[in-house]
């Protein structure tokens, strides 16, 4: 039996948050003993999920950053430079309709 390569524990805390759900429990995540995984530190690994989890629509910005451990701003511009989207063209669709009826108002 092999020995997992690394193992870390993934805590998000969204202190701009009110509510109850300010802290997240620990997910203790273990990592298969795989060389290409032996160059990657924390940081870098949450970066990457965060990253697949927002490009892959199953969490929000918010929450992404936060498990990134980034601020927004870092984070955009992380997924500007993996030319990942950050709106999908309905909402580029609804913000020109938001602006187009501002114009007439």
């Amino acid at each position: 039996m092999t020995t997992p390569a690394a193992s870390f524990v993934a805590c998000t805390f969204f202190p701009w948050r009110t509510d109850k759900l300010d802290y997240f429990p620990p997910v203790i995540l273990t990592l298969p003993d795989e060389p290409a995984l032996a160059s990657f530190n924390e940081s870098e690994l949450k970066l990457e999920l965060a990253v697949a989890l927002f490009s892959s629509g199953r969490v929000s910005r918010s929450v992404a950053t936060g498990i990134a451990g980034l601020d927004r701003f870092a984070f955009d511009e992380e997924l500007f430079r993996r030319r990942i989207p950050t709106f999908t063209p309905e909402m580029v669709e609804q913000d020109l309709v938001s602006i187009r009826s501002a114009r007439i108002a």
